[in-house]
């Protein structure tokens, strides 16, 4: 699901994966000025939605550009552009790995080792750098010229830090 505008676009800021946020903070707090609903308490009801509507918008934005896996997800999507994708793919042997860890995280929840705990999420964290390291490396590609083998490549991408963030979460 994309907005009615490009989040990029409403923040005046290149479309790309990499992301300054400290531009983006800045840009957002001087775009909140402009559009506040607070700053609306003596306009026309039609200006008061409005004001409301682009808050909304730049909220809204602002909370997926922040986020790495949300900004990532999104703009995948805009890429995509109504293109199919399988959401549901992963590599292979991927899951096979995630079943393992997963196994190793439950014996741990069972008979908790800190220090095995511990290398285990210094091994997960590993995991999901490279999963990020290589998005970069796609999204560069797929700004440049998006095939569609190379937006499912990001989409298992997404798809393999969802599962990767899962497991980190459980291991926190």
């Amino acid at each position: 699901m994309t907005p009615e505008r490009d989040y990029f676009q409403v923040f005046g800021l290149a479309r790309g994966y990499a992301v300054d946020l400290a531009e983006l903070d800045a840009r957002y707090e001087r775009l909140s000025f402009d559009v506040h609903p607070d700053f609306f308490a003596a306009a026309t009801p039609a200006e008061k939605q409005r004001a409301e509507r682009l808050a909304a918008e730049l909220n809204a934005g602002y909370r997926t550009l922040r986020d790495e896996p949300e900004r990532a997800a999104y703009l995948l999507g805009l890429l995509a552009a109504g293109r199919a994708l399988d959401t549901r793919q992963l590599p292979a042997g991927f899951l096979q790995q995630m079943f393992a860890l997963q196994e190793q995280v439950d014996e741990l929840e069972a008979a908790p080792e800190p220090a095995a705990k511990a290398e285990l999420g210094r091994a997960v964290a590993a995991r999901l750098d490279a999963v990020r390291a290589e998005r970069v490396a796609l999204f560069a590609r797929a700004l440049a010229g998006a095939t569609p083998e190379l937006l499912q490549a990001l989409q298992s991408n997404v798809n393999c830090e969802k599962y990767l963030l899962r497991l980190q979460a459980r291991l926190a």
